[in-house]
């Protein structure tokens, strides 16, 4: 299976995806905002590629919240009963006000399967179809943090795991998600030692 490692601090994650549809991490040397906004296009158009689509875009207070709803053409006269078409998909982007406010993680984010590492600042969220990207930065040194995932990933299916110089990568399932995790030192950020990147999608 084609698998990308990330290597070094990490800048900036974007997740890309294969072939055989598993989602890679991609360390790119650019700034935290101009990935996250690319990874979420790259995201909603591997999501939302079949069949014509309709959508709407939302942007909500200072928090950054941007919606886009996506519905596939009803195409119940070409089902039988039973069968009733029509799929919808919502792109959920929520990102943080700069070094001062921190994002939020949607109620619905399995904290209880995958948390995220204490007291981080979340710098952004994207939730679709069941599933989570968040970038975060931490004031702990990485070692902390990778410490802390790999007591929480021991019982997990890993399918690949890396140590670095100044990073900790892991890729596998974990009770119903397929999870790509990336920690490492980072200057990316004002008074924040490490970034935090998760990456959690509904196995199929």
């Amino acid at each position: 299976m084609p698998m990308v490692i990330s290597a070094g601090s990490l800048g900036v994650i974007l997740i890309g995806m294969d072939e055989g549809g598993s989602y890679m991490l991609i360390n790119y040397k650019k700034s935290v905002f101009f990935g996250i906004l690319c990874l979420s296009i790259c995201i909603m158009f591997s999501a939302c590629s079949e069949g014509d689509k309709t959508n709407k875009n939302e942007a909500q207070d200072s928090t950054g919240t941007l919606e886009t709803s996506a519905q596939a053409p009803d195409d119940r006269d070409n089902k039988s009963d039973g069968e009733q078409g029509g799929s919808d998909s919502t792109l959920k982007i929520n990102i943080g006000d700069g070094n001062e406010e921190s994002a939020k993680l949607p109620d619905n984010y399995p904290s209880d399967i995958f948390p995220l590492y204490r007291d981080s600042f979340i710098m952004s969220v994207v939730e679709l179809s069941g599933g989570f990207t968040v970038t975060a930065f931490s004031k702990d040194d990485y070692t902390e943090i990778a410490a802390f995932y790999k007591e929480l990933l021991k019982d997990a299916e890993v399918t690949a795991e890396m140590n670095m110089e100044k990073s900790f990568t892991s890729f596998g399932k974990i009770s119903g998600y397929t999870y790509n995790f990336d920690t490492g030192e980072s200057d990316e950020m004002d008074g924040y030692a490490s970034s935090v990147a998760i990456m959690l999608m509904p196995s199929q």
